[in-house]
């Protein structure tokens, strides 16, 4: 038996309570109700602000069999939320015109040069373009509608489209990814127009918020996510196949760390190293197009003959391309780690309380994340990665480390007021 302080007090915990000890030192509140949720944890999406606008929206344009682009934006959770709200507006019209489009590098948004040479009636932006307000603008004086399904901080107010967020300081969850604000907005949409299509994505609502790795402490957050891992690829071929390549990792159990370990890092290896056209066919693997493609198999020695070509699936061949952008990625990640190691030790930089690395030259951006989270694991305290964009001024990535005692890294780094802007993608 131990004592145990919670609360600001004293309680007396017995050995069989070590579980909900460590959930309360976490920050659960009720660990209880985390290790027991219900139905009960949903909230009514209608607390959304916008919401009940966002659904006419959309309705009108089905209605009116306008053309509909849905931006992709440049990570798990928005080729999942994307995949969402292309495939379910399909469930509702399945011959309305749906046109898609991928960011050239790691973007996030609206970009307007991206989006030349597409006709559409109805912009729609998963995951993002909550604060993209001078290309709403453009778009909005051309009489072309947006709808913005997001989870980013919102910094002002967008008038020229209708925008979902949750948090828009209204909705009583905003730990939410895209795909979870996407699925909610479905989810209201079948009650609102009475179908019922928007369970059966689940799954990628779980994907995107494992992938994004949302808070899921959340009561409603966490029971989703878990009610999505339950059917994990029932309806869709593309993670199916991920699934069983990945299976004797994952120990044929669909589990929130599988998930996060196994099968979110193959897809975001495709979007930091892959091609276009390799991002381009995840989509189409994830919408369930059908194409046969052939893939040339790996020898297993130099010296071997090339192995005949094999005849695979578009979703089998695509999870063969993402296995090998996978192992193409950690071998850039680690030569990176490795260097800026030297950078570290030789200016003493472990030293600090805060591990701080200017790393223009060692780093690309594509990986700056990622290293900063080998860096923050290795070196137990946040880390910061500093790229120079133009004389003064540094972009980069922020990653705290999980045991230390600042909890929360991104309002610590706000209340220093040394940044212009902080936000997460």
């Amino acid at each position: 038996m131990n004592f145990i302080s919670l609360n600001n007090g004293y309680d007396f915990i017995h050995d069989e309570d070590l579980l909900q000890t460590l959930l309360i030192n976490r920050g659960v509140e009720e660990p209880d109700r985390l290790l027991n949720l219900t139905e009960n944890e949903i909230h009514d999406g209608m607390l959304f602000k916008n919401m009940n606008a966002g659904l006419e929206l959309l309705y009108k344009h089905i209605m009116n069999n306008s053309k509909i682009h849905i931006i992709v934006d440049s990570d798990v959770d928005g080729i999942t939320s994307a995949d969402m709200m292309y495939e379910y507006i399909k469930d509702i019209n399945p011959n309305i015109n749906i046109t898609y489009s991928f960011h050239s590098g790691k973007e996030h948004g609206i970009i307007l040069e991206e989006l030349t040479g597409y006709e559409f009636n109805l912009l729609i932006v998963p995951d993002a373009g909550s604060d993209d307000i001078k290309p709403s603008k453009v778009f909005y004086d051309k009489g072309i509608d947006i709808l913005i399904l997001d989870h980013h901080n919102i910094k002002k107010k967008n008038k020229y489209a209708v925008v979902i967020n949750c948090k828009d300081g209204q909705y009583p969850n905003d730990s939410l990814a895209g795909a979870g604000v996407t699925y909610k907005f479905c989810k209201e949409y079948d009650k609102k127009y009475n179908i019922n299509y928007s369970n059966k994505y689940l799954d990628l609502l779980a994907l995107g918020c494992i992938a994004d790795t949302v808070d899921l402490r959340n009561y409603e957050t966490r029971h989703l996510v878990l009610k999505g891992l339950d059917n994990f690829g029932s309806h869709n071929e593309f993670l199916q196949a991920l699934v069983k390549q990945q299976n004797y990792s994952l120990k044929n159990k669909i589990t929130i760390k599988g998930i996060g370990w196994y099968i979110a890092p193959l897809l975001n290896a495709v979007i930091r190293v892959g091609e276009q056209e390799d991002k381009i066919n995840v989509f189409r693997a994830l919408i369930g197009e059908k194409e046969d493609k052939e893939f040339q198999p790996r020898r297993k020695n130099k010296s071997d003959p090339k192995p005949p070509i094999e005849i695979l699936s578009l979703q089998e061949s695509t999870v063969k391309v993402c296995v090998s952008l996978k192992s193409k990625q950690d071998r850039m990640v680690k030569k990176s780690v490795e260097e800026l190691n030297i950078k570290i030790k030789e200016k003493g930089l472990d030293q600090n309380k805060l591990l701080i690395v200017e790393c223009t030259d060692e780093l690309d951006n594509t990986f700056t994340g990622l290293v900063a989270n080998k860096l923050a694991s290795q070196y137990k305290r946040p880390s910061i990665l500093l790229r120079k964009k133009k004389p003064g001024v540094y972009g980069g990535s922020c990653r705290n480390y999980d045991l230390f005692p600042i909890v929360n890294f991104q309002e610590f780094l706000d209340e220093l007021k040394t940044f212009k802007y902080l936000g997460g993608q």
